[in-house]
């Protein structure tokens, strides 16, 4: 049976196939993972060289690193975003905790507590039910204003961040932000024969502030509050926000019978990255002499 939508069909884009699509999935999870551990490592040597600013730059190379892995990170995700929904995505965009907490372990000869090695396990399980739930396709074809209704909500995002001085707000923020940026990373249309022409949707420009609001606020939270309360926040909001909104209203799809393991799996997931997030943001003790 053909299935209905609100929106037209697609539009001729880019896309990729299911297997493609988790593969990127999974790849984004590890690459943002990684660029934590390797974020914190640049920040930690640099923080511990003396001299001057070239010396501490070339001292924290593994910061310039850990952005590499984001970049690496947001591409992988964008082409999961071809073809499978929102909830699969997100949610496997946010189990890069757990890669950062597995990391922290092998590099970092960090410990964890029993309740964190649950909580791995019930981020992979999570994610594996997820993955035979999700039914692939692309995203609906929407009209041009509902660019311009991401494009505003990512404005009001920005109001908020400049008036607001609260840690939990900015937080919040920062979740929006970035469930600004899934969802047009879903809904971007980009033309097989015209690529660069791409800059002309309001799509991609609220893709493009949605992120920069998000990460600013991100930094914001953490300078004004409690790292595992800010991180909570982000990661509740930017993985419910864009899934309920791809489920509800882009039509994204779970494969018939399989309702109640994609709900059992997103809970799943996101209560293990809940309670992995105070792994988020990684911490080096730099040795005494």
């Amino acid at each position: 049976m053909e299935q209905q939508c609100s929106f037209p069909g697609p539009a001729k884009t880019i896309g990729y196939d299911r297997d493609m699509g988790l593969f990127g999935a999974f790849i984004a999870a590890i690459a943002y993972g990684a660029g934590t551990i390797a974020q914190a490592i640049g920040v930690q040597r640099a923080t511990a060289t003396t001299g001057g600013w070239l010396r501490k730059a070339l001292a924290g190379w593994a910061f310039g690193l850990g952005l590499v892995f984001d970049g690496i990170g947001y591409i992988a995700s964008f082409a999961a975003l071809r073809d499978l929904p929102l909830f699969l995505v997100e949610s496997a965009t946010a189990s890069s905790v757990a890669v950062t907490a597995l990391l922290g372990v092998v590099i970092l000869r960090q410990k964890l507590h029993r309740f964190e090695i649950a909580a791995l396990l019930a981020v992979l399980a999570g994610l594996i039910m997820l993955s035979v739930s999700a039914e692939p396709g692309p995203a609906p074809h929407v009209p041009s204003w509902v660019g311009w209704l991401l494009l505003g909500a990512a404005l009001l995002c920005g109001v908020f961040l400049v008036l607001s001085k609260a840690s939990h707000v900015y937080a919040v923020v920062s979740g929006l932000g970035f469930a600004v940026v899934g969802l047009a990373s879903r809904l971007l249309e980009i033309p097989v024969h015209h690529v660069f022409r791409v800059i002309e949707q309001p799509m991609a420009w609220a893709l493009i502030l949605g992120g920069v609001i998000a990460v600013v606020a991100y930094g914001m939270a953490l300078d004004r509050g409690n790292a595992t309360s800010v991180a909570a926040l982000s990661f509740a909001t930017e993985t419910i926000v864009p899934s309920l909104i791809g489920l509800t209203l882009l039509h994204d799809h779970i494969r018939s019978g399989f309702s109640l393991i994609a709900v059992l799996g997103f809970v799943a997931t996101l209560a293990g990255c809940l309670a992995l997030s105070s792994r988020a943001e990684v911490e080096i003790q730099t040795p005494a002499n």
